[in-house]
């Protein structure tokens, strides 16, 4: 594997990750041939079949590198001694502010990934489900302690991240500038504690007679 040289320089498979993903934030996962992708990387034609095995599997690549950091954040939280209220406010706000705020460009990717075939890699299927897990263990231990009622923990894990989905998939629809373009912190923070609010509501346990 390519790496950053003696010299400093990104190595190829490198270089090719970070042009095909502005190319595919830019013009689509259709929109941009492997010729584009090369051309723009100045690597030879077949770099991207050898390092990728094709351009289904660099867009795979590029998701999940570009989620990583979510990944080791998720891991980071499950260590930490928090309340289950606390735990689930900051995943979803290290989420929100990375996807929608520090790396624009992700919500283009991910409005890419939707679209059906085999770009939605093995891998990033498995962190799927993996954060999911994480989000029911949280919801679970909330059960648990009194905090939460019972509910359909399976379900809730589901849509937790569908709450800031429309401003990922759907908000550039009405502001076009939002497809790759990030929004400002205040905003995400706004987006987050709507949803965390709406979230708890339903999750906190009523006082009082029902």
């Amino acid at each position: 594997m390519n790496t950053v040289g003696n010299n400093g320089e990104v190595g190829t498979k490198e270089k090719i990750l970070e042009i095909a993903a502005e190319l595919f934030a830019e013009k689509g996962f259709d929109g941009v041939s492997i010729r584009d992708i090369t051309k723009a990387a100045g690597a030879n034609l077949g770099a991207v079949t050898y390092h990728f095995g094709s351009k289904e599997g660099l867009f795979g690549e590029i998701i999940l590198s570009k989620t990583e950091p979510l990944r080791r954040f998720g891991e980071e939280i499950e260590k930490l001694r928090l309340s289950p209220k606390e735990k689930l406010s900051r995943i979803l706000m290290e989420y929100s502010t990375f996807v929608l705020h520090r790396e624009p460009s992700l919500k283009a990717i991910f409005i890419e990934s939707m679209q059906g075939g085999d770009r939605l890699p093995a891998n990033a299927k498995e962190m799927i489900t993996w954060r999911n897990q994480v989000i029911g263990q949280a919801i679970q231990e909330g059960i648990e302690s009194g905090e939460f009622r019972p509910c359909d923990v399976e379900m809730v894990s589901m849509m937790f991240f569908g709450l800031v989905m429309p401003f990922i998939l759907e908000y550039h629809i009405v502001e076009p500038h939002y497809r790759k373009g990030a929004y400002p912190l205040e905003y995400v923070q706004r987006i987050v504690q709507t949803a965390l609010d709406l979230l708890f509501r339903g999750l906190e346990k009523r006082k009082g007679p029902a």
